[in-house]
């Protein structure tokens, strides 16, 4: 990745975050999973894609592009790789799950001081996200459609989560996780 861009991002952030404004990293991430059974293989890759700033306060900068809301850049920050785990446990929903973990792990890593709002197109995963991030029971009684089974698969992953969103909150006032999701895959009709 460039670091001179990512290093700006994060002064920006820094910036408005000492001045009591809000700076969220907006991140889309995907996972794919390839065979089947003792065959199957799931990877993930993520992007930062933009800023969120309150007051739409950038100092002066060439890197940012204002759109659709957002301070848009260049692809500041990205990885991928392959999801780990057994084939047997390998599905769409825990390689999209290690696209948003990873992502979060490494911007954090990277010192991003402010929010960050990940993107996906697994609902699931979102909707899981957002009752951990909630503080929602075992019971799963915050979400529809609820699947213990999906969670026992990927218990690992989801302890990760929940240390690094744990993480965030103790950590610095201005940090938070947002999981959100958005339809995929347009070449495919309803």
């Amino acid at each position: 990745p460039d670091t001179s861009i990512w290093q700006e991002m994060c002064d920006v952030a820094r910036y408005a975050v000492d001045c009591g404004r809000p700076a969220t990293l907006h991140v889309i991430s995907d996972g794919s999973v390839v065979g089947e059974g003792r065959h199957a293989r799931g990877s993930y890759g993520w992007l930062c894609v933009g800023l969120e700033l309150l007051n739409d306060h950038v100092p002066s900068s060439s890197i940012f592009e204002k759109r659709d809301g957002l301070w848009v850049t260049t692809a500041a920050v990205a990885g991928g790789g392959a999801c780990p785990g057994p084939a047997s446990d390998m599905s769409s929903a825990r390689a999209e799950l290690c696209g948003v973990l990873a992502s979060v792990m490494g911007v954090l890593t990277m010192g991003w001081p402010g929010a960050i709002h990940c993107h996906l197109d697994n609902d699931s995963v979102a909707r899981r996200a957002t009752a951990l991030l909630l503080g929602a029971d075992d019971d799963g009684d915050v979400l529809t459609g609820y699947d213990k089974a999906y969670d026992l698969a990927n218990v690992e992953m989801w302890a990760e989560m929940s240390a690094w969103t744990q993480h965030m909150a103790t950590s610095a006032p201005c940090q938070s996780l947002h999981v959100s999701w958005h339809p995929g895959h347009p070449e495919r009709p309803d």
